[in-house]
């Protein structure tokens, strides 16, 4: 994955799965890379490596799953401004976004983005995310 991991670091953090009982091992690459689109391939970020609420919420079932592969839980989306419903068999919970720290995340990202586009040897993937923050922050106003 460009930008992503290095991949010396995912290769060494995956040669530990198994050595100790007490550490779990969680890898999302696939289901990330089994992506239909690129669109929704890069749905999982918002920025060049860091989650999106959809990458984080793949990486919680992934977590959930490894203490208890029982345990079936799902996400559902509710609108563009990071709130969801957490689903557990019949039951529901509902999160929605601190507004202002949604803010203050998106400023941030928006910052870095623009201060680090002349830097980058794919500008158009930094312009990619910062008018996808930029659409969200109009959004979520």
């Amino acid at each position: 994955l460009p930008y992503r991991i290095l991949p010396d670091i995912n290769e060494y953090i995956l040669s530990l799965k198994g050595i100790y009982h007490n550490v779990k091992i969680i890898d999302p690459y696939l289901e990330v890379n089994n992506s239909n689109t690129i669109n929704e391939y890069l749905s999982y970020f918002v920025d060049f490596q860091h989650p999106s609420l959809k990458g984080h919420a793949l990486i919680s079932k992934k977590i959930i799953n490894k203490i208890d592969p029982l345990l079936d839980i799902d996400f559902k989306f509710t609108d563009n401004c990071d709130s969801y419903i957490l689903i557990n068999d019949n039951n529901e919970k509902i999160f929605s976004a601190n507004i202002k720290d949604l803010k203050n995340s998106l400023e941030i990202n928006i910052n870095w983005l623009e201060e680090n586009i002349k830097y980058s040897s794919a500008p158009f993937m930094h312009k990619f995310y910062l008018e996808k923050a930029k659409i969200k922050r109009k959004i979520c106003n």
